[in-house]
């Protein structure tokens, strides 16, 4: 399985400080001091909107302190030359970074048994979306390509501008389906939004013309104002390989390329019971309250019940290739997956106390519909 974080402890860490700090700051500025936790600096969440107005009165203080302190109008144009190349730099490492989770299948993961039993109208829209988007590896793919090619085409001034224009393009998409299917990732989408209009805004007029077919004369030339042209060569270059080196670490280390294609833990699967033994008391199938149970490859057992309710259990594999559980109130559970064919088992062990022997069948999931790959030029095909 692919593991994203390439220093995830020391990102952990990070995250730590910052909330941390965020929630002393809010304290102190606003009187807002949670209570028992730190206010966690996440995606759409209290913390975030409260470190969001944090610095923003940061940056308001800062530039209070240059024109005012420095007694400095205006920022030099090495100064600009050098904000807009983080800019550049900054957003073409995020579309990259999400680009290449695209190409590779990581993003939008292809939907767990669970999912694909799951009625249509009981899922919400934010799981719909990321499900339907993950049965196709050809459109997840192209998107990506399409938000690697605008954060390559960021890193270098001569091509900058045709990557910001894609960028906002992309950015846009990204953010209407964000909001419009309550996807909790709104203000990321509005922030690159946000950076790639910086980008674009020197050039509105030209774009503006343009778009109206009028006549626009040639961009002005972009000048490298940051330093020297050697100096700036290395130290671009180093950068481009640090940022290409970091979105790709953790898809060489794994040699996943294609997450639909790798292996799943032992077990991954769905199954609908047949019979249950439950302390030697036998249920028949049209007995059963549970109608199907599923291995996820996180690590649960998801039992369907009747109702189509989806109850979980975060279990362990163990000695034996056991699957061990524990709820909350302390009851232990472990199971034994037993082959009779290549399509049945049994299942034995404890299950909350209780003595359990279960005869399932394993059913076809990746024989489905929604997993098939076909494609048809005409409707009656």
């Amino acid at each position: 399985m692919l593991d994203t974080a390439l220093f995830r402890q020391e990102a952990y860490m990070l995250m730590a400080v910052i909330s941390k700090g965020n929630t002393i700051l809010s304290g102190y500025l606003y009187g807002f001091r949670p209570s028992g936790h730190w206010m966690h600096v996440q995606s759409d969440s209290t913390g975030l909107y409260l470190y969001m107005l944090n610095i923003a009165l940061l940056s308001v203080a800062g530039s209070l302190v240059y024109t005012i302190g420095l007694k400095k109008k205006e920022l030099s144009a090495r100064g600009i030359a050098l904000f807009t190349v983080f800019v550049r730099y900054l957003l073409a490492f995020k579309l990259l970074q999400y680009g290449l989770n695209k190409v590779f299948k990581y993003q939008f993961f292809q939907p767990e048994p669970n999912i694909l039993y799951t009625p249509f109208g009981m899922l919400p829209k934010e799981l719909l979306y990321w499900s339907v988007n993950g049965i196709s590896y050809g459109f997840s793919l192209f998107t990506g390509a399409l938000e690697c090619l605008a954060g390559m085409l960021l890193l270098w001034r001569r091509t900058f501008v045709s990557g910001a224009i894609a960028a906002f393009v992309i950015l846009v998409q990204v953010a209407a389906v964000n909001f419009c299917y309550d996807i909790s990732v709104k203000i990321l989408s509005l922030y690159l939004l946000l950076l790639a209009g910086i980008l674009l805004f020197p050039y509105l007029k030209s774009i503006i013309r343009f778009l109206a077919g009028a006549a626009v004369p040639p961009l002005p030339g972009i000048r490298n104002n940051a330093g020297s042209t050697r100096r700036y060569g290395i130290l671009k270059y180093t950068v481009i390989l640090l940022m290409l080196g970091c979105t790709l670490y953790p898809y060489v280390i794994s040699g996943n390329y294609n997450d639909d294609r790798t292996p799943r833990p032992p077990y991954h699967g769905a199954y609908s019971p047949e019979r249950i033994i439950m302390n030697g008391d036998t249920f028949g199938k049209d007995e059963l309250a549970w109608k199907r149970i599923f291995v996820h490859r996180k690590q649960y057992l998801i039992v369907q019940d009747d109702q189509d309710i989806m109850q979980d259990y975060p279990f362990s594999y163990g000695a034996g290739g056991g699957l061990y559980m524990e709820d909350p109130s302390g009851a232990r559970s472990e199971l034994f997956f037993e082959t009779k064919d290549s399509l049945r088992y049994t299942i034995t062990g404890i299950w909350q106390g209780d003595s359990l022997r279960m005869d399932v069948i394993r059913d076809g999931y990746k024989q489905l519909p929604a997993l098939q790959q076909g494609f048809h030029w005409r409707v009656d095909e």
